[in-house]
C-alpha cells in the first residue's frame, strides 16, 4: 500500500523472558491499496514498528535504551508519503513464533479490533522531502533494484535512491501493478 503517515502512537510489547521488544504503530492514510488482508486496510492501516529490543532486568522490567516515539515522529512525521508492503500480526503471536511469551496490549496504538501489519525489510519506504526514498528497515543497497526497475518501467534517469522522483516511480509501479 502507499498513502501518508497521520500519525504515531505507542504500540504493543513483547516479552519473551529475557528481553522485550517494543513497538510503535503508525497509522497511514491509504491512497493505493494493491492487496491488502482486510478491507478496512483500504482506508486506513496501521503498521507496528519495532523499537527494537532491550533485555530485561532483575525486576522484569527493560533495561536500556530504544528509540523513543519522539525520535520516529521527527524522522518520519505527519504528512510523510511512505509505502508499506508487509505481512499481518495474528493476534495469537505464540502460534506465530512457536514459543510462549507475554504480548502487552496488543491493540496499543490503533482502534480495538482494526488489523495490524508488520513491515518485510524491504517493506517501509518512506519519500523524502526531495522526492528521493528512504528505507526504515532495510539498508537502500537492498531495496535498489526496486528503484532501477522502477525508473526503467517510467522511462526517467531517477535509478537511486537518492535521485528526485524515485519515490514516485516506486508508487506509480505500484499502482500500475494493482490495477494490472
Amino acid at each position: 500500500m502507499a498513502g501518508r503517515v497521520t500519525g504515531w502512537s505507542e504500540g504493543r510489547s513483547v516479552n519473551t523472558g529475557d528481553m522485550v521488544t517494543r513497538y510503535a504503530t503508525v497509522t497511514v492514510q491509504v491512497d493505493l491499496a494493491a492487496r491488502i488482508a482486510d478491507p478496512s486496510q483500504r482506508d486506513v492501516a496501521y503498521v507496528a514498528v519495532s523499537l527494537g529490543s532491550d533485555p530485561v532486568g532483575p525486576d522484569g522490567a527493560a533495561v536500556g535504551s530504544v528509540p523513543t516515539l519522539g525520535e520516529l515522529e521527527r524522522a518520519v512525521p505527519t504528512g510523510t508519503r511512505i509505502i508499506a508492503i508487509g505481512n499481518a500480526v495474528p493476534e495469537d503471536e505464540e502460534e506465530q513464533y512457536g514459543s510462549p511469551f507475554e504480548v502487552a496490549d496488543y491493540e496499543a496504538g490503533r482502534p480495538a479490533g482494526a488489523p495490524l501489519a508488520s513491515f518485510t525489510v524491504q517493506g517501509s519506504l518512506v519519500e523524502t522531502t526531495n522526492g528521493c526514498t528512504v528505507s526504515l528497515r532495510a539498508q537502500d543497497e537492498d531495496v535498489s533494484y526496486w528503484t532501477i526497475h522502477a525508473a526503467e518501467l517510467a522511462g526517467n534517469e531517477a535509478t537511486a535512491t537518492t535521485s528526485p522522483g524515485s519515490f514516485q516511480n516506486l508508487v506509480d509501479e505500484l499502482e500500475s501493478s494493482a490495477t494490472g
